[in-house]
């Protein structure tokens, strides 16, 4: 299941035509942005429960970082073309859902997020937004 959620993940953040480029890990210490706006993401871990006694009730949250460089715009322009790259992600991962089944379970999917940072570097400023997209199913035990 995880593989085919994050094929699916990528495959709509490819799909947005306000994101450059995507990312389905992390960038590592001497890499840097190719082009902007760009959206970072990778799973961030599982949670597990008992939902019964024959049912686990299992979810994937996956972190998404939307980011876009602040220093060849003004803030303000940087922070509408944030907002737009914002929603268009959450709006296409929406329509793409189709929710479905897992072994007659439903699937359902949420996001969350926390406050935009802009942070400021030796090679200039970017504006971060991150959000998390929560995946939920039963699992039979």
């Amino acid at each position: 299941m995880l593989a085919t959620l994050i094929t699916n993940i990528k495959s709509s953040l490819q799909a947005v035509t306000e994101v450059a480029v995507v990312y389905e890990r992390p960038l590592g210490e001497n890499e840097q942005f190719t082009n902007f706006p760009a959206v970072v993401f990778f799973p961030a871990g599982p949670e597990n429960s008992f939902e019964t006694n024959t049912e686990n009730k299992r979810e994937w949250a996956f972190s998404i970082f939307v980011v876009t460089e602040a220093n060849i715009k003004t803030v303000a322009e940087a922070t509408v073309i944030m907002a737009n790259a914002v929603e268009a992600v959450m709006n296409k991962i929406d329509n793409a859902w189709n929710g479905g089944t897992d072994n007659g379970h439903r699937i359902l999917q949420w996001w969350s997020g926390d406050k935009w940072d802009y942070l400021l570097t030796e090679v200039g400023g970017t504006i971060v937004a991150p959000l998390t997209l929560h995946v939920r199913y039963l699992t039979n035990n």
